[in-house]
């Protein structure tokens, strides 16, 4: 918990030290924040650390989202058809791995 407070802090410290310096809009440290308050109440519902919950669900989406408009190269109509590329190859994926989990035998 104290941990938590303490990224939480440093974060909101780094996002505000940024918007001051002029290297980030308001709107987007708007936003950042706005994320912050949401990953909080994701993490309290959860009951799992705010740092837990970054490593498991923000930072691969963020990295999935990072990679979707680098290979899109900004281009809004090139990365949507790439979202709609990764988002039928999770399904796919998806699909094996329940089709290869019912027929293992389970363990008990």
């Amino acid at each position: 918990m104290l941990f938590d407070l303490l990224v939480i802090v440093t974060l909101v410290s780094w996002i505000v030290g940024l918007t001051a310096q002029g290297l980030l809009a308001p709107q987007a440290a708007g936003a950042a924040l706005l994320g912050l308050v949401v990953l909080m109440a994701i993490a309290r519902t959860a009951k799992i650390g705010m740092v837990r919950l970054v490593f498991r669900l923000a930072l691969p989406l963020g990295s999935l989202a990072t990679l979707l408009v680098w290979y899109g190269r900004g281009d809004v109509r090139a990365t949507t058809a790439l979202l709609g590329a990764v988002g039928g190859l999770v399904v796919v994926l998806f699909g094996i791995y329940v089709i290869f989990r019912g027929a293992l035998p389970r363990k008990s």
